[in-house]
């Protein structure tokens, strides 16, 4: 089974601070979920990121509350 530790921080781009979700290796493929207008890391479902990560990708999610 593979590692599935989740790290979380923030970024900051053109004067907007977001917090993201990092899941999986480093050094895999990297996929971007993005959840609809209003959504939070949170609302990610476990059983998508669990079966992208068990397929060699790091899964990144990000809080797109209030972001329009």
């Amino acid at each position: 089974m593979r590692k599935t530790n989740a790290a979380y921080g923030t970024v900051a781009a053109n004067g907007i601070s977001t917090a993201y979700k990092s899941v999986g290796d480093p050094k895999d493929c990297p996929v971007l979920v993005v959840q609809g207008v209003g959504g939070q890391i949170s609302e990610h479902t476990d059983p998508l990121t669990e079966e992208l990560v068990r397929h060699g990708n790091r899964v990144i999610t990000y809080d797109n509350w209030d972001i329009t």
